[in-house]
């Protein structure tokens, strides 16, 4: 109780050190998200950002996965419990045509990688329910879902209690070369490889740092992935962060110590 107690002191001393905005693009779950802003990048029309209890995605229709998943991982999301859901689901929001289906992975050799995982969503059995949503997934070789993203995945929820609440974003990355498919109804593209960013907004603990992973099944380590939200950004397009101030972006985003997080 006294840790709890002292998390929410936390949490809120944080609070007032971030700067006032608002967004049409919101992020579905934290104020925190509200704040930093999701990923800024011309949408095409073949685009679609959905707003779910507890996080948000940009869907494309065109690769039938999400662009980018956006969500605050804190105490209350990872302390829940709530069980893992067990039936992945087709996503209400996105149009039937579109609409990808776990029928869809059957027999691909990939599995459904979560974006947003189920255990950065225990709070209820809704948002449980919501996070098994397909729109929320991407084809992942097993060896990385099981490895190294998995590592990272249980890394962030550490990260997430230490700094009483993180914001992240994770998608797929394409490069510039013809994509495999996958699918039965509706067609899937399989990524390159994947990233994720990750900020803290503790005040005076204010850091951030990227991952970009292989696709492919190689061993990997944490190290071999780490680098600079800049250096993902120029990979990946997006400006992750954009309602944070100009010189704030820079100092966060050029620096990628993964010592500072533990």
């Amino acid at each position: 109780m006294l840790k709890f107690i002292s998390y929410l002191c936390l949490l809120l001393s944080a609070a007032l050190f971030l700067p006032s905005c608002s967004s049409s693009r919101k992020v579905a779950n934290g104020k925190l998200g509200n704040v930093v802003g999701v990923p800024a990048k011309r949408l095409l029309k073949s685009e679609l950002v959905v707003n779910h209890s507890d996080y948000s995605l940009a869907y494309s229709k065109k690769y039938g996965q999400p662009l980018w998943v956006a969500w605050v991982l804190s105490y209350e999301e990872i302390s829940g419990k709530t069980k893992r859901a067990a039936a992945f689901l087709p996503d209400p929001a996105i149009p039937e045509k579109y609409r990808v289906t776990t029928d869809d992975y059957k027999g691909s050799g990939y599995s459904r990688g979560h974006q947003s995982p189920a255990a950065d969503n225990k709070k209820d059995s809704l948002v449980m329910s919501e996070c098994m949503y397909m729109s929320n997934m991407c084809p992942q070789t097993q060896k990385l879902n099981g490895g190294v993203w998995n590592d990272l995945e249980d890394s962030c929820r550490v990260w997430a209690w230490k700094n009483d609440s993180i914001f992240i974003v994770s998608g797929p990355v394409f490069y510039d070369k013809p994509a495999k498919w996958i699918g039965k109804t509706h067609k899937i593209a399989v990524p390159d490889a994947f990233f994720k960013v990750i900020l803290s907004y503790r005040a005076g603990h204010n850091k951030a740092l990227g991952f970009i992973f292989r696709n492919d099944d190689s061993k990997q380590q944490l190290q071999d992935g780490l680098m600079t939200v800049d250096e993902v950004e120029k990979i990946t397009g997006y400006n992750f962060f954009p309602k944070l101030r100009k010189s704030k972006q820079k100092a966060l985003e050029s620096n990628a110590k993964l010592e500072d997080w533990y």
